[in-house]
């Protein structure tokens, strides 16, 4: 089942398409289910549904929201910022809202590509304890000034632990394409890697792959592929259940 309805954040100044994917046994029963929410829609969100899909083994609900369009002329397009809002409107809003229509349980993983990305790697460092399973794709993690780097840094300080499960997914083009590779995609990922493993969180599970041959946009289904089923509760190797995914998000990076 899918469907798609309009919403809007309290501090988010533009409206969101939220893409909604449940499987077909959550119209039986009244078990609940995880859910993996997917930044852009239009892209993401149909890759992760047909990944579910593909693996027969995967029997529960992927309750996500898969990715929210931005309603704005070009000129009214943000260049960055709003991370914080949008957070807190997936995490203290909608949420809850949609929660009170498709049964939710509390395993939730955050998905994101490019932009996307940098977003997952947000929501980790800044309220860890709203998505458990995060997977981000192709992102250069030293955007925004190195904003993660500083949370990482802030987090570790005060911080013992990190339970999460956490998937990062690069291409052998971020390396050999002069333009991508100016981007840091693959740099400051590594960084991130080199960061986070040394910190010997007990909870933390942590996942890094470099895809040979492939480029920025084609990675993206390499990483969901192996994520999806690396992650536990996001694929394959899952519990048993039924595949479900609710919703979307958009791609703004924090400010």
């Amino acid at each position: 089942m899918l469907s798609t309805r309009r919403m809007q954040g309290n501090d988010v100044p533009w409206p969101h398409d939220v893409r909604i994917a449940l499987p077909p046994s959550h119209e039986h029963g009244d078990r609940s289910y995880p859910v993996l929410w997917v930044t852009d829609a239009s892209l993401s969100f149909p890759l992760v549904v047909g990944t579910h899909g593909f693996y027969p083994m995967s029997k529960w609900v992927n309750a996500g929201p898969g990715g929210t369009r931005m309603e704005a002329r070009s000129n009214e397009m943000p260049t960055g910022g709003g991370a914080d809002a949008l957070l807190s409107f997936l995490v203290d809003e909608l949420r809850p809202r949609l929660a009170t229509e498709f049964r939710f349980d509390d395993g939730h993983g955050l998905v994101g590509f490019s932009g996307g990305g940098h977003f997952v790697g947000f929501a980790l460092l800044s309220r860890p304890a709203a998505f458990g399973r995060c997977l981000a794709s192709s992102r250069a993690l030293s955007g925004c000034e190195d904003l993660l780097f500083t949370l990482e840094a802030d987090y570790a300080t005060t911080h013992k632990d990190l339970a999460a499960k956490v998937f990062l997914g690069a291409d052998e083009a971020e390396l050999t394409d002069p333009y991508l590779a100016a981007a840091d995609i693959v740099g400051s990922m590594t960084r991130m890697s080199q960061l986070l493993r040394p910190r010997n969180y007990p909870s933390l599970e942590f996942t890094f792959r470099l895809y040979p041959r492939q480029t920025h946009g084609s990675a993206l289904s390499y990483a969901l592929n192996e994520g999806l089923r690396t992650l536990p509760g996001t694929g394959s190797g899952a519990p048993p259940g039924d595949p479900c995914i609710p919703s979307a998000l958009p791609s703004l990076t924090p400010a």
